[in-house]
């Protein structure tokens, strides 16, 4: 780089000396005319100009090889974060599948907050919902599953999220709500044998509790 500087300022130097000794012979040749004097000027200008325009940019290219900064294609910063995501989502299943919720808990924020693009993101508001319960943080997991239903009301999980605040409303002696929340789920999930059966068993309990 301080040689490409270098050459610069000498040829810089050689460009003023050339147009210095051209004027000089112009003048002696052709008189002191002071219009031709100010065209002379203004093309040594221009010539610096673009000298100097070529010499910054060599320059700024250099120093950007010299700091080692290059420009990550698009695709690859969106690989990247995709790789990522997809990282976050297996460990929240894991930390899920050991029963560690307070992990699952902080994983799902973290999706939620960079990653909620997911099409698995149902799933991560469920058990994060999920281990809320298990941390005996109902509130807030009635919270999750309450965002879970009005974002996406006709998922699959949606239909076990409803069941879960059924089963929430039941354990707190709700049980108009909870007959309301199972409502929803059979008119919404109807074609879902496994959640109508879980449904029904929750309803018979509820009159059975009569």
């Amino acid at each position: 780089m301080m040689k490409r500087n270098a050459a610069f300022f000498i040829s810089i130097f050689l460009v003023t000396v050339t147009f210095f000794l051209f004027g000089i012979s112009f003048e002696r040749q052709y008189g002191s005319d002071y219009s031709i004097r100010l065209a002379l000027d203004r093309a040594h200008k221009v010539i610096m100009q673009k000298e100097l325009q070529i010499a910054l940019k060599d320059f700024q290219i250099s120093t950007l090889r010299g700091n080692k900064v290059d420009r990550v294609p698009a695709s690859q910063r969106e690989l990247s974060f995709a790789v990522k995501a997809r990282r976050l989502l297996s460990q929240l299943r894991v930390s899920r599948r050991q029963n560690d919720c307070v992990n699952v808990v902080e994983i799902a924020k973290k999706i939620e907050a960079d990653y909620s693009f997911l099409p698995e993101f149902p799933e991560v508001l469920f058990l994060k919902g999920d281990c809320l319960i298990l941390l005996q943080q109902v509130g807030q997991a009635l919270e999750v599953y309450n965002s879970l239903i009005d974002l996406y009301p006709d998922h699959a999980v949606t239909g076990y999220a409803l069941l879960k605040m059924a089963e929430i409303l039941i354990s707190q002696k709700k049980h108009d709500e909870a007959r309301e929340v199972l409502g929803v789920l059979q008119r919404v999930f109807r074609h879902d044998h496994s959640l109508l059966k879980s449904s029904n068993d929750l309803l018979l309990s509820l009159d059975s509790n009569l």
